[in-house]
């Protein structure tokens, strides 16, 4: 994955503005914005902070995505049996 891929996606999951991210890398607004059209890339230090920041968001995303669904099924799975228990009022499911 290129360095403008990875910074597109930690943009769009984390919802950070393009000056935000520059902030947070520490680097000048127009460095970023070369980076960020594959003008140019970042230097060592950069890109791996831009690997760690990547990997953090794009797992703190995914697992986020995970709880909810998780959560989400649960939600469903009691309306299911509450729905069976009013029908059935004699018959327990769980």
């Amino acid at each position: 994955m290129t360095t403008k891929q990875k910074l597109q996606q930690i943009m769009e999951i984390s919802g950070w503005s393009k000056e935000r991210l520059s902030d947070l890398l520490d680097v000048s607004y127009p460095a970023f914005i070369k980076w960020l059209s594959g003008e140019s890339e970042p230097a060592e230090d950069h890109a791996k902070l831009i690997d760690k920041l990547y990997i953090l968001v794009t797992e703190s995303f995914e697992e986020a995505k995970r709880e909810y669904f998780e959560s989400l099924e649960k939600r469903l799975l009691r309306r299911q049996v509450r729905q069976l228990d009013k029908n059935n009022p004699k018959k327990k499911y769980l």
